[in-house]
């Protein structure tokens, strides 16, 4: 089977970005999906790109990732 590989859009490289910083492959759990305010399904169609993020997500994914809000655009 082959790997389905994700766009690079600005989350996804806040996300990359997040997990080489604490120095390995950082996967999100229950607690991060409730502490964004989403669904496992939904912050995954944020990181592809198929979904643009409301303000409070985009505040909770800037407060998670460490990163400016515009960062995420």
């Amino acid at each position: 089977m082959k790997a389905q590989t994700i766009p690079s859009t600005a989350l996804h490289k806040a996300l990359n970005e997040y997990s080489e910083s604490i120095g390995g492959s950082w996967k999100p759990n229950e607690k991060t999906y409730e502490r964004v305010g989403v669904k496992k399904k939904r912050f995954w169609q944020l990181v592809r790109g198929e979904k643009r993020p409301t303000i409070d997500e985009a505040r909770a994914l800037s407060s998670l990732f460490k990163v400016r809000i515009t960062d995420l655009f």
